[in-house]
């Protein structure tokens, strides 16, 4: 119904979409992937910021300070998270974390046969990793 109209006169139009559905939904999963990776109001840089995952409910974590010292919390540990009970994973400290996943990343640079095989092996049919991808 518009504008008090009964609905025996509402009008039905059947237009052509300008976009494609999957060009819809791939910038759908775009836009969505920039609100998550969005620096907006952020003061400090952390490393990690958007790249940590909470081992509790699997939400993003993203980094804040207190008394000038950096941590690592899960978004959804926030009881106004519109998800229901707030999670109850402890924060982070950045300090203990970032040298330990910096070591990584630098470990698979300084090996890249190992990086190659792992690349294949996860890009099986099979693979967990690539299910999720895919998904």
């Amino acid at each position: 119904m518009w504008c008090g109209a009964p609905e025996e006169e509402d009008l039905t139009l059947l237009l052509e979409p300008l976009v494609s559905p999957e060009l819809f939904q791939a910038v759908q999963r775009r836009l969505e992937k920039n609100l998550e990776m969005a620096r907006r109001n952020t003061r400090h840089e952390y490393l990690l910021f958007g790249l940590l995952f909470c081992g509790h409910c699997g939400g993003r974590m993203g980094g804040h300070r207190c008394r000038d010292i950096a941590y690592y919390r899960c978004y959804r540990k926030k009881t106004d998270n519109l998800i229901g009970a707030p999670c109850p994973c402890p924060e982070v400290r950045a300090e203990a974390v970032e040298p330990v996943i910096w070591e990584s990343v630098a470990g698979l640079i300084r090996n890249p046969e190992f990086l190659v095989s792992e690349l294949r092996r996860r890009s099986e049919d099979s693979s967990q990793t690539r299910q999720m991808l895919e998904k």
